[in-house]
């Protein structure tokens, strides 16, 4: 049974709306690397939408039931490996910006061709990282190698991603795992429908570094004064050198009306709550 149900997943990896596509090179490429799942991937791809790939050269196989047409599917299966296997660097000079690696301008030639082909079909690329990124590290389908839970979010500072479908990543990854990654991404891509749930956090923080976290953001863009919250959390006991270290770096900057960048913040990210 799972046999035939596996050939079932195989015949629609080859296939979109307009049929069998054996003349094109992209979809005969998608038939050879789908004949190298087990059952058990194939099981995982029809579950999940993504698995995966076995290749360093393809980090993930999207299903058909998430990207129809194969010859998109390949694309976005290529954007999404150059991003995670790229040489490119995050830094944090005050952002996470990409930098072209200095020995390979080839590859961020080939990373920005299908970057313009995912901006192309931005509503279905959106789509598609909004379930692909929790699967990553966080599903048997993406199971993580013990750098994944970090490199993903390289996915997120792709300007392919809708403002809209970023914030709906990022709203759920607030909820469930925190700050400090979304920070990150908030500092290099701010987003006002955010701001609202920055506020709820900034009422009721779980931690310290929250409410920094949020402070900073929201001193972004809004015009109240945050100094005198900093100056209370100040007070606080048992805050830890770090946290204390980054209030002072953020009511000199407010009070001196500089504005708050991701480096001023980024050292909570390595502190201990």
């Amino acid at each position: 049974m799972l046999r035939i149900y596996s050939m079932l997943i195989l015949v629609s990896l080859c296939t979109t709306a307009h049929g069998f596509q054996g003349a094109s090179d992209s979809c005969a490429l998608a038939a050879k690397e789908s004949l190298s799942l087990t059952p058990q991937e194939l099981k995982l791809l029809d579950q999940y939408g993504a698995v995966k790939g076995r290749r360093l050269s393809n980090f993930v196989i999207l299903g058909p039931k998430l990207v129809p047409d194969c010859e998109i599917r390949m694309h976005f299966e290529l954007f999404v490996t150059k991003i995670m296997h790229s040489t490119l660097l995050r830094q944090s000079t005050g952002t996470h910006a990409r930098v072209p690696g200095a020995d390979n301008p080839q590859e961020e030639m080939e990373l920005e061709e299908e970057r313009e082909f995912a901006m192309r079909h931005r509503a279905l690329f959106g789509r598609v990282i909004r379930q692909l990124f929790p699967l990553i590290a966080g599903s048997p389908a993406i199971p993580s190698d013990g750098a994944l839970r970090d490199r993903k979010w390289n996915l997120l500072l792709e300007p392919a991603i809708g403002d809209d479908d970023l914030a709906k990543i990022l709203s759920t990854e607030m909820s469930s795992g925190g700050l400090a990654e979304p920070a990150s991404i908030l500092f290099e891509r701010p987003l006002s429908s955010i701001d609202p749930q920055l506020k709820r956090v900034l009422k009721h923080p779980r931690f310290v570094s929250e409410s920094l976290y949020a402070i900073a953001l929201l001193s972004r863009s809004s015009r109240k004064d945050f100094v005198p919250l900093l100056t209370k959390i100040e007070k606080q006991k048992n805050l830890t050198p770090v946290q204390g270290k980054v209030i002072r770096i953020l009511i000199n900057k407010l009070q001196s009306g500089e504005q708050v960048k991701w480096r001023d913040v980024e050292d909570l990210n390595y502190d201990e709550i």
